[in-house]
């Protein structure tokens, strides 16, 4: 049986590179069993347009963090392209499948012209993905219309890792990642600064910091205990500083995020994983997988409380939940899912519970 053709967006010359985001990747390699990937290892140096060689040969047309063409090179004549693929889409039978991956963009900058995309998108999507409970709420936010056979909850894929553990820690706490403003590791100092615990616990910060600007501000924080490893970090040395590390913390802004990549990997690595009360670090929580707190304050404590590491308990239920939430059962997923819907009609429902508020699917 011949497998049905994707478009996956963004696949640009990025995706070759060190600071690209690996999810793109990914998600070709675990959609590759069951559909065509047409762009897949044919990265475009133009980005949206690409679409124009492919178009008439692809069913499903796969689109993330849309909402930042905008910003991109040539912004204007690529979203207003888009809006014209969108158009020739519906008249075509072509499926549009979007993942909601953030509540806000990054980027402050065309905010008018990045809602307008996301309601639009809201309307025109056939399938929307989020990897968060709260990502079903802000899609039904933006239009609440959407029926709920369109809107699929899957957790965040996970690529299993394992790093070396060491009874010798250089740090309290790591933070890392590409540090952007929306992290909020800025709000984070600032607190300890005015409660005056700046040098409390040993903290490092590793990735690279994104704008000259915000990098002054964050340097600024450097103390004997505060670390500020300002560059890309190779995957084999942020292992080692994991290893280092007591507990993996995240100070993300909540009116930004919904899911984390970063959360995803960070399960791997038999750490405490500390973050806010939203988006998939709620899900987790729910799920007894990590740890939030819903104030600054919170978290001081929280490293105290978790300095001796996790219970063997808490670490079977992470590994297992990897093993559930692979990337390759990502694709079978996601596979079914659409099969499904497109063969059967038949309509899935978020079922939510009442203690936990825990979204469900029947994926097939």
């Amino acid at each position: 049986m011949k497998k049905p053709a994707i478009f996956i967006y963004p696949l640009t010359r990025r995706f070759e590179q060190k600071l690209a985001n690996p999810y793109i990747k990914d998600l070709c390699q675990a959609v590759n069993p069951y559909f065509d990937c047409v762009n897949y290892n044919k990265p475009s140096g133009i980005g949206f347009f690409n679409i124009t060689k492919y178009f008439f040969k692809t069913k499903y047309i796969h689109l993330n963090w849309i909402e930042e063409l905008p910003d991109k090179k040539g912004g204007f004549f690529q979203t207003s392209y888009f809006l014209i693929i969108l158009v020739a889409s519906r008249l075509t039978g072509k499926k549009i499948i979007w993942t909601i991956h953030n509540k806000s963009t990054h980027q402050q900058k065309n905010l008018y012209i990045k809602n307008f995309l996301l309601y639009i998108l809201s309307h025109y999507a056939n399938y929307i993905i989020t990897h968060s409970y709260e990502g079903v709420k802000y899609a039904l936010q933006l239009n609440p219309r959407i029926p709920t056979s369109r809107i699929n909850f899957i957790h965040h894929p996970v690529k299993p890792r394992k790093i070396h553990q060491t009874n010798k820690y250089k740090y309290d706490v790591i933070i890392w990642g590409n540090i952007s403003r929306y992290k909020g590791i800025h709000n984070f100092f600032e607190y300890l600064e005015n409660k005056n615990i700046l040098d409390r616990f040993k903290i490092l910060v590793a990735g690279k910091i994104d704008d000259k600007a915000y990098e002054k501000m964050i340097l600024s924080y450097s103390t004997e205990k505060i670390t500020i490893m300002n560059k890309f970090v190779e995957e084999s040395e942020l292992h080692d500083l994991i290893s280092y590390s007591r507990i993996i913390l995240f100070t993300y802004q909540r009116e930004y995020v919904l899911s984390s990549g970063a959360l995803a990997d960070s399960l791997n690595f038999g750490k405490p994983v500390i973050g806010p009360d939203i988006g998939a670090f709620a899900d987790l929580a729910k799920k007894d997988l990590i740890y939030t707190y819903s104030d600054m304050k919170e978290i001081p404590a929280l490293i105290n409380k978790l300095t001796h590491g996790m219970s063997w308990k808490k670490i079977q239920a992470i590994q297992d939940f990897i093993r559930e939430n692979s990337w390759e059962n990502y694709g079978r997923k996601l596979y079914q899912w659409l099969n499904h819907n497109s063969e059967d009609h038949e309509q899935y429902k978020i079922q939510e519970k009442q203690d936990d508020e825990v979204c469900s699917y029947h994926s097939g």
